[in-house]
């Protein structure tokens, strides 16, 4: 058994939990979602420990089956999303990238271009997800300003959130129309 800023992990996980603080700290995140990432990792590690399930044998189904458990008993970090940093600690990206549809080029070059302007997985997320919103059914090469006005004009009653999410979009697109 591991204690870690005072959560106890048992089972598989327990030899990567100091290490994965050590992470998480280094990547700035707060006392608070550390240990509530702590917290996930030893209710994880315990599951993984009843079901007889080692690190190496860690696969989609099974992290699938342990978050229908977590769904049915717990009411915060339900979904994989939350399991990201500790699976991708572990080496098991490809669980994350199973979930995940593939990119067109144009969105893939951008999410590259967010990772080298080090913005956080977070709101590299929250720029994606609006860019895509963006592009849906549109041909990037037709887009006109009017285009980018219809989008970035909240209706009446919703917030302008989407306007500055995509000020930063402008400039990347900017620079793909350069390429």
């Amino acid at each position: 058994m591991k204690a870690v800023h005072r959560i106890y992990v048992t089972g598989p996980l327990a030899r990567y939990a100091e290490g994965f603080a050590a992470s998480l700290v280094k990547q700035g995140y707060a006392e608070l979602s550390l240990r509530n990432q702590l917290r996930l990792v030893a209710h994880f590690s315990q599951w993984l420990e009843a079901k007889r399930i080692g690190v190496p044998e860690l696969t989609k189904k099974w992290v699938d089956r342990y978050l229908r458990v977590r769904r049915r008993t717990r009411t915060c970090w339900v979904s994989m999303r939350g399991l990201v940093p500790l699976l991708r600690y572990l080496g098991h990206a490809a669980i994350i990238d199973a979930d995940r549809p593939h990119d067109s080029d144009l969105i893939a070059r951008y999410r590259a271009s967010l990772v080298e302007r080090g913005l956080s997985p977070s709101i590299q997320h929250v720029y994606v997800v609006t860019a895509k919103s963006f592009l849906a059914g549109r041909m990037p090469s037709t887009l006109t300003s009017a285009d980018v006005t219809r989008f970035v004009t909240p209706p009446p009653t919703a917030s302008a959130c989407g306007s500055r999410r995509l000020d930063s979009r402008l400039g990347f697109r900017a620079s793909v129309a350069a390429d």
